[in-house]
């Protein structure tokens, strides 16, 4: 084999080489896009996620302070006294209602 033989051949063995980079490199490529977009799908989700759980902390703190309001109400004598009132009030307005009609 004469040196240009010798020459053409490495060039074509590197363009060989070259070839299955390339190859390789554009499947690397699609590989990560897909990932890209399946990433910003899954990003979505979480944000939608994150939504959620934020609106479901607020209104669990709401209940938990209506609670905490609610034990305190009925465990203090003047809220047990102004119900007590109220109910024998709304008794006499029905009694009342009961005679007169």
């Amino acid at each position: 084999m004469t040196q240009q033989q010798i020459l053409e051949h490495g060039i074509a063995a590197q363009d060989e080489q070259l070839a299955i980079l390339s190859h390789s490199l554009t499947r690397t490529n699609q590989m990560a896009n897909m990932m890209n977009s399946e990433l910003g799908v899954q990003n979505k989700i979480i944000g939608n996620l994150q939504t959620k759980v934020d609106n479901t902390d607020l209104r669990i703190r709401i209940a938990t302070q209506q609670t905490k309001t609610l034990i305190k109400v009925t465990k203090d004598n003047k809220g047990l006294c102004c119900m007590l009132l109220l109910i024998i009030a709304l008794f006499c307005v029905l009694v009342l209602l009961i005679v007169y009609l």
